[in-house]
């Protein structure tokens, strides 16, 4: 799955998405930021077979939201996704941060 695609499935909920950073366009709450913190390629009779991606999708809310964490959840599975996720709880700023862990391929 491309960033591209993630930031598709990740749209698909509603909440306003961004890869790394808002920056000066914050959205305010909720709001979605996506990163890829790693990739690795798989071989099988040296050739390149597959890309196994892992990103992190941070969800920022008031409180936390699990209808939020719901939506995001859901999203994942429609697209056949599998993520972990863990509540982070109070970060710098107010908002509550739940952290999920997405794998694609």
């Amino acid at each position: 799955m491309t960033r591209e695609e993630l930031y598709r499935v990740l749209a698909s909920t509603g909440i306003p998405c961004a890869y790394l950073e808002w920056g000066a366009m914050d959205p305010g709450l909720p709001r979605l930021v996506y990163e890829e913190k790693k990739s690795k390629d798989f071989a099988a009779d040296d050739a390149a077979a597959f890309r196994m991606r892992r990103w992190c999708v941070q969800l920022y809310t008031d409180g936390r939201d699990e209808a939020a964490e719901g939506k995001v959840l859901d999203a994942f599975a429609e697209a056949g996704v599998f993520a972990g996720f863990e509540p982070a709880g109070a970060v710098p700023g107010g908002a509550h941060m739940t952290a999920f862990y997405p794998t694609t391929y």
